[in-house]
């Protein structure tokens, strides 16, 4: 399955997911900081913009299952 870039994340999951990506420089994306609301904090969507060369390389190593 391919999808077209920029692809938007909203649950904190998948968030953490995109965090560790962009540390290990798999992917390019932007995560926002989480804004205070009255009934705690709420985390605007994430985006992934580009899977790096070396990203591809290790999609490619390891595919989904």
């Amino acid at each position: 399955m391919q999808a077209q870039l920029p692809i938007y994340l909203t649950t904190g999951e998948d968030i953490d997911k995109l965090r560790v990506l962009m540390l290990a420089g798999l992917v390019k994306g932007e995560i926002e900081q989480p804004v205070r609301t009255l009934s705690g904090h709420t985390q605007p969507p994430a985006a992934v913009y580009e899977i790096t060369p070396i990203g591809r390389v290790m999609a490619s190593k390891f595919p989904v299952r």
